[in-house]
């Protein structure tokens, strides 16, 4: 009988319970489930049942002592036994029926192209006041954009044709809150125990694919997630300035955060701030640049490929270097109908030119427009219009009020809905 290692970081959180009950109700009674659960609890917190079940493994902490996400699952994969395969899920999820000889099927529709395929994804949603609600839409996991920390924003994005297909796709990403591979995974992929939160995604996708990991996604929904979660208990919520002057903790979520990104930022080729990284680095089975050249997102240079963004399946292909480097310019091309033209327009007086910022997710300023008020006054249909290229997309535009080099004002919007700046 084959076996699955569930390994599960728990932050206060309520659903861990419904979680694990779920979790053994859907299995198919065919296959060996054991579960390791680091359990960073409150007072008010229980196990229920599980608190002598033998398929479950707990390592209780109380919430103060948690040093973020890296910490949790580096103790929780100590309680890996040898099991075939290893599944990594947050403490929130729903099941579909049979799922565990589901994704052995699923793994083994790849083998023939993959001895080591690793099929991962941002879960489709439940709600938990009702679990009936579920999305059942496979999604694979897409680039946006490099933020200025370093890490990336990335987005959910259905697949095309799920129903029509037979198998899971190729993937540029790996999803920390839902993976399944082989158990050798957990030999292979020793967890940072100083990554924090931020970064966990990009960190995961590089090692494993160094490390000589497959990414792929499920073609069909079999574990659903939480999102959101608003009125939940966070870490970076609990872990304050405040907490730690009152001797609760010994740091603060910004100080682990902190030092979590440098050690991103030198793994992914940003910059060398001379951390040695060891055991938590880079596989030697392919390179940082293998990794560049397949999935089009270029860690170094903090840029990504136009193919990658669209979602075209990996590996990508291009016919030379020329080719390779003309697909990371974007090009940029804004209406905006709500801008303060009227206001310099009354106020014609206060400014000598209005300049126009756009400010890339790294918060660099890639392109600025100075206009002079003849232009504002000209403005067609009273739309501000502006076209350009750049290997960045603009996030932010920043209008400001000048009054030769002095800001009088300024008035900003995002470009793109729910941005993630951090």
């Amino acid at each position: 009988m084959k076996s699955i290692h569930v390994q599960i970081a728990s932050y206060r959180d309520y659903e861990l319970l419904p979680t694990l009950r779920d979790c053994f109700l859907k299995s198919s009674g065919d296959v060996h489930i054991n579960v390791g659960v680091v359990w960073q609890r409150g007072d008010d917190e229980t196990l229920g049942e599980f608190g002598n079940d033998n398929r479950v493994k707990v390592a209780p902490y109380d919430w103060k002592v948690s040093k973020g996400l890296g910490w949790a699952r580096s103790i929780v994969q100590k309680f890996y036994d040898s099991e075939d395969y290893v599944l990594q899920l947050d403490s929130h999820h729903r099941f579909e029926k049979d799922w565990d000889i589901s994704l052995i099927n699923m793994m083994k529709s790849v083998e023939e192209f993959s001895s080591k395929p690793l099929l991962t994804a941002y879960a489709a949603g439940y709600d938990p006041n009702n679990d009936k609600q579920l999305i059942p839409v496979p999604c694979k996991l897409l680039p946006r954009d490099f933020k200025e920390s370093g890490t990336i924003w990335q987005n959910p994005t259905p697949i095309n044709n799920w129903q029509q297909l037979t198998k899971p796709i190729r993937g540029l990403f790996v999803s920390g809150h839902y993976y399944f591979t082989i158990g050798q995974f957990v030999q292979d992929y020793k967890y940072d125990p100083d990554m924090y939160f931020a970064g966990d995604e990009i960190t995961l996708t590089v090692r494993s694919y160094t490390l000589g990991y497959d990414i792929y996604h499920p073609h069909r929904s079999l574990i659903y997630h939480h999102y959101g979660r608003l009125d939940r208990n966070k870490h970076w919520g609990d872990h304050t300035d405040k907490e730690k002057a009152s001797g609760n903790i010994s740091q603060t979520w910004g100080e682990l955060d902190s030092y979590s990104k440098k050690r991103i930022r030198q793994m992914l080729g940003q910059e060398n701030n001379n951390i040695d990284l060891g055991e938590f680095g880079l596989g030697n089975v392919r390179s940082l640049d293998d990794f560049i050249r397949y999935s089009g997102m270029d860690t170094k240079r903090k840029i990504i490929h136009n193919d990658a963004i669209a979602g075209v399946e990996p590996p990508l292909i291009y016919k030379n270097e020329e080719d390779w480097e003309r697909g990371f310019i974007k090009p940029f091309d804004i209406t905006i109908k709500s801008w303060p033209r009227y206001q310099y327009i009354i106020n014609e007086n206060k400014y000598s030119h209005v300049k126009v910022e756009f400010v890339t997710l790294k918060r660099t300023i890639n392109h600025v427009h100075n206009m002079t008020l003849d232009e504002v006054k000209g403005a067609k249909d009273n739309l501000y219009r502006r076209k350009f290229n750049d290997v960045n997309l603009p996030h932010k535009i920043i209008f400001k009020g000048m009054n030769g080099e002095n800001v009088v004002d300024s008035w900003e919007t995002d470009v793109f809905p729910n941005t993630h700046w951090f």
